[in-house]
This record gives C-alpha cells, sequence and structure tokens, in this order.
C-alpha cells in the first residue's frame, strides 16, 4: 500500500510503501520473461505516498519524489534512481513538503503536483525541476488543491485527475471528480471535463 510502481527496460520496478505493518525501503523487480519478482535494491529512505516517475530520456531514470518517512513526516525530499547501475543520486529539495503527490516528466521537466503536509493541508501549489538545470520552481497554482490525484502527460499538456480536496462546506477532504490540464507555453492550467466519478489514488497510464 502506499508505494510506487514504474516500468523500466521491459522491467516492472516496486519501491517502497507498507510492506505489512512497517514503511518499507526496498525494491523489487519483475521480470516478465521469467515470470518472477526479485530483490533490487534499497531506496536510502523509507517512505511511502511519493511520487514516481520514469524519465524519457536515455539513460532511463526512476524518479521518487516526497512522500512520508516511517514517522509519518512529510518529505521535501527526491532522488532518481538508475536500475541499471542500482546507483541513487540526490535531487535538490522542493520548496514544498508533499505526501501523496503524484508527478509527471515533460520536456525536461519533472512536475510534482500538489498533495498534502500536516501545516498546509491539500496543496494546490505545484513544482516543476529542470532536468537539465538541476533546479526547481513554482507552477503557478492548480484550480482546486489536491492530494492523491492521478498525473499523466499526454501530447504536451500535464493532466491532473480526481484526488482529495478541501470543499467549501466541509471540515474534512473530500473525494473530487475534477480534471484539470497544464500548459507550459501559456503557464496556464485549463478546466477539463469531470470524470464520471470522484477518484482518488487511483493509477493512470497513457497508451
Amino acid at each position: 500500500c502506499g508505494l510506487g510502481l514504474c516500468a523500466v527496460h521491459d522491467n516492472l520496478y516496486a519501491f517502497g510503501g507498507w510492506i505489512g505493518s512497517e514503511i518499507g525501503n526496498t525494491i523489487e523487480m519483475f521480470n516478465p520473461d521469467v515470470n518472477r519478482w526479485q530483490q533490487h535494491g534499497k531506496m536510502p529512505c523509507s517512505r511511502f505516498a511519493m511520487g514516481l516517475v520514469k524519465s524519457g530520456r536515455i539513460p532511463s531514470l526512476v524518479y521518487v519524489v516526497g512522500g512520508a518517512n516511517e514517522f509519518g513526516i512529510e518529505l521535501n525530499s527526491a532522488e532518481c534512481y538508475n536500475p541499471v547501475t542500482r546507483e541513487w543520486t540526490d535531487l535538490p529539495p522542493m520548496r514544498v513538503r508533499r505526501s501523496f503527490v503524484n508527478c509527471a516528466v515533460m520536456e525536461g521537466y519533472l512536475y510534482a503536483v500538489g498533495g498534502w503536509n500536516e501545516h498546509d493541508g491539500t496543496l494546490s501549489s505545484v513544482e516543476r525541476y529542470s532536468i537539465d538545470e538541476d533546479a526547481w520552481e513554482d507552477v503557478v497554482d492548480m484550480g482546486t488543491s489536491r492530494a492523491g490525484a492521478s498525473v499523466a502527460a499526454v501530447h504536451g499538456f500535464v493532466y491532473v485527475i480526481g484526488g482529495r480536496s478541501v470543499v467549501e462546506g466541509y471540515t474534512f477532504p473530500t473525494t473530487v471528480d475534477t480534471v484539470e490540464c497544464f500548459d507550459p507555453h501559456t503557464r496556464s492550467w485549463l478546466d477539463v471535463p469531470a470524470n464520471l466519478s470522484g477518484r482518488c489514488e487511483a493509477g493512470v497510464a497513457v497508451m
């Protein structure tokens, strides 16, 4: 539960998450050719509810962003992992601590979208990391604060689907069905027709 999944070099990798009653730091790899899972390494720290995405460049790297540690403290740290060399590289820290964050990579940028932390609650803020410049910068806020939203990059836009948000009149976050997308050329968020159902912490894939 709360783990990250990513496909690289035709293998499937599972990072961290709840392992039984503990927060794990292990990586497992599934090789479909032999139909078997095996241990592949460890993360620098135990975490769950983090963002995880593969870069679109060669070599293929896996970016692990934010999440919460074994003490339930939200993180602003980020790292990238090379599945071939099994080496980790630290990225500069994000400006905001984000658990239940999701990510997308597009046009040389890694986007960290929304999330939650104890100080601010659900977040509408977005940051992006320049892979070439090795630095984070703020992106204009979303129209809706979201934790546990689904995020994907398609045709030059970053789409954000559902999540939990604080709705006016409600004390606790509620699951939302709204969708919005970010246009990096106008640096603005555009409304997209709502999902048929409100969804939180759902999986999304581009094919």
